[in-house]
């Protein structure tokens, strides 16, 4: 008896099946990004395309899409930031999909590679929970990026001179080589340098006097980027006392070493002067000697 109820109730709920109301799912995609990828500081244009097909229970729903922009994704207040399309113009049982396309602004300082940015839709008018779902935005790389070393310090002048090297792919223009104010060194005189502009895989060199101590030492690296963007960065170099050029080991040279020169360039001098004597006293000798033979 049992099984035969069971049987019933499969049987039945098998027939109701094909009448039951499908349930009103949507999926969205991004259909196109321009450009690709994004620049900072300027405009990209995204398109969104929501598909769903129009059954039962939501053919008569409509269908919103809603742009949700987080950082470094700004929505300016006069561009559309939501759309709604409205139901009744479909053919029922086939699959509607709709675009919606926004302009939103890419902050200029905005990280390179695949930023999230947050889209939310679904059927409005019903008891429809929405959909919030994160796409990837591609963002154009224009900062650059540097590495610095102490290439050379001469505790004789207090100079210490810094290695620069553009490592990222794109140039830096107007670069500006700076060490603050720090415990760590001591400076004499301005710490900035100008260098200018410094390409892609180039390297420099930047020299300041200063009296550093063992440890870190702070560099700022001020530049504008491929957009003329000011961006700062900043460096820890490592100081070691090894690095002083001047503490290389030279012969010790004491009171008895200046001496002995002083008595030799003395020397030299006084048996110099014997000897140019001596030979202009035998040249008048010969003078004489040839005048005395001249006589008749």
């Amino acid at each position: 008896m049992k099984k035969r109820f069971v049987r019933l109730v499969l049987v039945a709920f098998l027939l109701i099946l094909p009448f039951a109301s499908a349930v009103c799912e949507m999926s969205a995609e991004l259909f196109n990004q321009d450009p690709y990828p994004a620049v900072p500081g300027e405009y990209v244009k995204l398109v969104f395309q929501l598909n769903w097909t129009e059954e039962s229970d939501c053919k008569d729903a409509d269908v919103f899409v809603k742009i949700l922009p987080e950082y470094p994704f700004i929505l300016d207040s006069n561009e559309k930031g939501s759309f709604v399309f409205k139901s009744g113009n479909y053919v029922y049982g086939y699959q509607k999909y709709m675009l919606a396309g926004f302009k939103i602004r890419v902050d200029e300082r905005a990280i390179k590679g695949d930023n999230k940015l947050k889209l939310m839709y679904g059927f409005s008018g019903k008891d429809y929970a929405p959909v919030v779902k994160e796409f990837l935005v591609n963002v154009k790389e224009v900062e650059t990026d540097f590495e610095v070393r102490i290439q050379d310090y001469s505790k004789l002048t207090n100079t210490i001179t810094f290695g620069i090297v553009n490592t990222g792919k794109t140039d830096a223009k107007s670069l500006v080589f700076e060490v603050p104010f720090q415990e760590n060194i001591k400076l004499k005189g301005s710490g900035n340098v100008i260098i200018g502009s410094l390409n892609s895989n180039d390297d420099t060199t930047a020299t300041i006097k200063g009296i550093p101590k063992e440890g870190e030492i702070i560099v700022r690296l001020t530049y504008n980027d491929e957009n003329d963007v000011r961006r700062v960065i900043e460096k820890k170099v490592q100081f070691i006392e090894s690095l002083n050029g001047d503490l290389e080991v030279k012969p010790y040279r004491g009171t008895y070493f200046y001496l002995f020169w002083i008595m030799f360039a003395i020397v030299l001098v006084y048996y110099s002067y014997g000897y140019y004597k001596k030979r202009k006293e035998k040249n008048n000798r010969d003078m004489l000697i040839l005048r005395g033979a001249k006589k008749p």
